[in-house]
């Protein structure tokens, strides 16, 4: 991996928002805690509802530089499963998503 200056932030998202235009692709980086980690603030009342965080980073692409990315995601992802195991993704969100299991 890239070495990385001390000034770059490292960010924590469990939820991301893509749009793709003719200019360009927009990802839009979110933390809300959907996955029971502490990323969202709770309601000022004391009820423990989760509050949306705002947007933590927005990365924008071409379409042909988000088309490589998202080949190299896949590329890697696939080669940490074949040397370790295969991430599970909850049945909600590949449902929700309209996943097939033969793209993962």
């Amino acid at each position: 991996m890239a070495e990385v200056a001390s000034s770059v932030p490292e960010i924590y998202a469990d939820t991301v928002d893509v749009v793709t235009t003719n200019l360009g692709v927009f990802l839009g980086f979110r933390a809300v805690g959907l996955f029971g980690f502490p990323h969202s603030k709770e309601d000022e009342s004391g009820s423990g509802e989760a509050i949306p965080m705002l947007l933590k980073a927005i990365v924008r692409l071409s379409q042909e530089d988000a088309k490589i990315f998202a080949i190299m995601l896949r590329r890697a992802i696939k080669q940490y499963e074949s040397q370790n195991e295969t991430i599970r993704i909850p049945e909600e969100f590949t449902q929700l998503l309209a996943a097939e299991n033969d793209e993962w």
